[in-house]
């Protein structure tokens, strides 16, 4: 079987995330929420959203990159304003899928 690979993000809440006024907060989500449509337009991003973690790690969302390179993920992610005002910790998972299965 072939495979093709990608990127998945998972995004963390930051163990030691700031605290901000909520009125920042919604700012600080409206740029992110920007930031994943920009992606998205630009064909970077294929997928992403919230999730309900279960697991007490406190997973907020995922992404899943169209790109094999975890660099190029790095420097994709590292232009969301939640991980640069360090409210969210990335880690990133290659994903290997059936050939041609996700677009």
């Amino acid at each position: 079987m072939e495979f093709d690979s990608f990127i998945v993000v998972l995004l963390v809440r930051a163990k030691n995330a700031p605290e901000m006024p909520k009125e920042e907060l919604d700012k600080l989500q409206e740029s992110h929420l920007a930031n994943i449509r920009r992606l998205h337009s630009e064909g970077k991003l294929l997928k992403a959203g919230p999730f309900e973690d279960y697991s007490k790690r406190d997973v907020r969302g995922m992404f899943i990159l169209n790109t094999p390179s975890v660099d190029r993920a790095r420097e994709w992610v590292g232009t969301d304003p939640a991980v640069k005002a360090g409210r969210i910790a990335p880690e990133y998972l290659k994903w290997y899928v059936e050939k041609g299965s996700l677009k």
